[in-house]
């Protein structure tokens, strides 16, 4: 029960940040958007505002730990690269190709078996190392779940 409700939570996710980007793109403003889901246009703005696909982007994403991993597959599956990973916040670069991140204690097994079974070094914050590799286009990749891909 668990799986399923995190795969409808990321699939929500998913589908709430195209119904953002489609509203914009209609011309609805961060104020409006902000009244509709209950937040402040500065929260709206903050969560979905820099999200809009196109090569070279980069996207700042303030994620709690709880969180982050979740936020980061979503953004990986539209075609974000991470490219610094700091406290409390994430950054990430559109490149074009879908990525999926995960992240294990910095010396341990399980990071070992990571790098053995292909994922590359994307960043680290103690104790933490986030892993990541490409896996194709952006348009073939379905979000992922946010948990630990192993």
């Amino acid at each position: 029960m668990v799986v399923a409700i995190t795969k409808t939570a990321a699939m929500l996710d998913s589908m709430m940040i195209e119904a953002v980007s489609g509203a914009r793109a209609d011309g609805a403003s961060w104020a409006e958007l902000g009244r509709v889901l209950g937040k402040t246009r500065q929260a709206v703005h903050k969560r979905f505002g820099q999200e809009s696909g196109v090569p070279g982007d980069k996207v700042t994403v303030a994620a709690s730990r709880r969180h982050e991993l979740r936020d980061l597959n979503a953004l990986g599956a539209q075609g974000y690269r991470l490219a610094r990973v700091g406290v409390r916040r994430l950054e990430l670069l559109h490149v074009g190709t879908s990525h999926e991140y995960t992240r294990a204690v910095g010396i341990s097994d399980e990071a070992s078996r990571l790098v053995e079974d292909g994922w590359t070094v994307m960043g680290w914050r103690f104790p933490d190392v986030f892993f990541g590799r490409e896996v194709g286009s952006s348009q073939d990749h379905e979000t992922t779940d946010g948990a630990p891909l192993t």
